[in-house]
């Protein structure tokens, strides 16, 4: 599926705070639902962009290009700015919006859903979690609720004249997409307030794992992780034994 790229320049500070409920395509009991089947019970994963029907037409997709306040690359900087560091499987994507903190604006929507820990390497985290992460697709009313005047006629003068546009795909330039039902190795914060934990590091807070051994990765024999600036895969236990120690 091709959408229209628009790059989006300009300099924006982390966004570590804040929770928002906004238009979501969650039905009831969805993002975490189990069904049993044959003896077993089966895990069912939700994605809320399943519910839009996105195409060339309707979409728009903005890049933006700006700094952290630390090396997103560094695992060492990454690990000073986490609450937890811990190894989990994303249940659901819920909903995204444009204002995890209420009444204020992110250019960049964010995502939210549900995770299951498997492992925690560094705070104490067990169970499933609420997350926040920057990045997501949302509707052209969300992206436009709470913006700033300069940041609609931006948008507008962008769709160039386009007026069939309904949603707007909008993420850090270097950032990865998130899948309901993979597993990752995440840098968070934890928000007291909302109990909610905000992913950061963009493409290096969130590293993708890999493993022979799927259903137990409480074991970490054979499992790699994902390096999401080179592509390269490399050894789970070595990376935690280096930095996460």
């Amino acid at each position: 599926m091709k959408m229209k790229k628009l790059l989006v320049l300009f300099s924006i500070s982390l966004i570590l705070f804040g929770c928002s409920k906004a238009e979501t395509g969650l039905t009831e009991d969805e993002s975490n639902s189990k069904t049993e089947s044959e003896g077993y019970v089966e895990q069912v994963y939700y994605d809320y962009t399943n519910e839009f029907e996105l195409n060339d037409d309707n979409t728009v997709t903005t890049v933006t290009q700006g700094d952290a306040i630390y090396d997103v690359n560094d695992p060492l900087d990454l690990r000073a700015n986490s609450d937890v560091v811990f190894i989990g499987t994303i249940i659901s994507k819920d909903y995204a919006t444009c204002s995890p903190i209420e009444g204020e604006y992110s250019p960049i929507p964010y995502t939210s859903g549900s995770i299951e820990v498997i492992q925690s390497l560094k705070g104490d985290i067990t169970g499933s979690i609420e997350f926040y992460r920057s990045g997501g697709i949302v509707t052209v009313n969300e992206f436009l609720r709470n913006a700033p005047k300069e940041r609609v006629e931006k948008i507008k003068s962008l769709s160039q004249g386009n007026e069939n546009y309904t949603y707007i795909k909008s993420y850090m330039l270097g950032d990865i997409d998130i899948e309901s039902g993979k597993s990752y190795l995440f840098y968070a914060k934890h928000h007291e307030d909302t109990d909610r934990y905000f992913i950061i590091g963009y493409e290096g807070g969130t590293r993708e794992i890999i493993s022979e051994n799927t259903k137990n990765l409480y074991s970490l024999d054979n499992t790699n992780l994902k390096n999401n600036v080179t592509g390269e895969y490399e050894d789970l236990q070595n990376y935690i034994d280096v930095y996460l120690k």
